[in-house]
């Protein structure tokens, strides 16, 4: 990831809302060897390619998750829906390689001092998501995790929705309810996007609710958070 994919994403995100802060920096880095230690400098982060117990990609047993790195992560904090500046925190880099969406992940990794969690939420499927700590710990070097593990919850059948969701202006959206009877508690889900590396950042999405829209009508939201080219709906119900 470059640092102008990274500017370019934050401006997008903070001309719609000031509660996003205007800064984001993102250091998402990734580097393979087959088998031998290797170093990468990337925007002052070191990432090692050595593990002591655990190999990174990492595919989690009994599930279609794969951590695919761990990275550090400087910006806006939602995991526990505060919005601060966070700085140097931990972070994993999660594919849903499945054909479903997952609703909930839960992934721990251990150190030989230290636990960090990772809850994800709506991870559709064949998407990468970038999921800080959930405590915003700080950053680990990879060869520093000695286990890793987690669990996924399954997708259960849901009813369908005759609707188009269409963007309208920068932040806003223009939903239309094209079946013959009104809806009622329709709720929509949306998290921030890095289009350049087709890359969703954060575990918890952000929601939209719309108490009431009638056959045929359209209605304007302007949902928190939301930004055209850099934040996509993932999931309503």
């Amino acid at each position: 990831m470059t640092h102008i994919a990274v500017r370019r994403w934050a401006l997008g995100v903070a001309s719609v809302s000031f509660s996003l802060l205007t800064a984001l920096v993102l250091v998402v880095s990734a580097a393979y060897s087959d088998g031998l230690m290797a170093e990468k400098q990337t925007a002052g982060t070191e990432v090692y390619l050595e593990h002591s117990g655990v190999s990174f990609p990492y595919a989690i047993s009994c599930t279609a998750l794969v951590v695919e790195h761990i990275s550090s992560y400087d910006g806006p904090f939602y995991e526990d829906g505060s919005g601060r500046e966070v700085f140097n925190t931990a972070a994993i880099l999660v594919r849903n390689t499945g054909s479903s969406m997952i609703p909930y992940a839960h992934i721990i990794l251990r150190t030989q001092n230290t636990s960090y969690i990772f809850d994800g939420y709506l991870l559709a499927p064949g998407a990468s998501v970038l999921i800080p700590e959930k405590y915003a710990l700080p950053y680990i070097p990879p060869r520093e995790v000695i286990s890793c593990f987690g669990w996924a919850t399954v997708m259960q059948q849901t009813q369908t929705y005759s609707i188009t969701i269409e963007q309208t202006g920068m932040g806003e959206l223009r939903v239309t309810n094209l079946s013959g009877s009104q809806l009622t508690n329709l709720t929509l889900y949306h998290k921030n996007y890095l289009p350049e590396n087709d890359l969703y950042i954060g575990g918890a999405a952000f929601v939209s609710r719309i108490d009431r829209i009638d056959a045929g009508e359209s209605i304007v939201l302007s949902p928190n958070h939301y930004a055209a080219g850099y934040s996509k709906i993932i999931y309503y119900e």
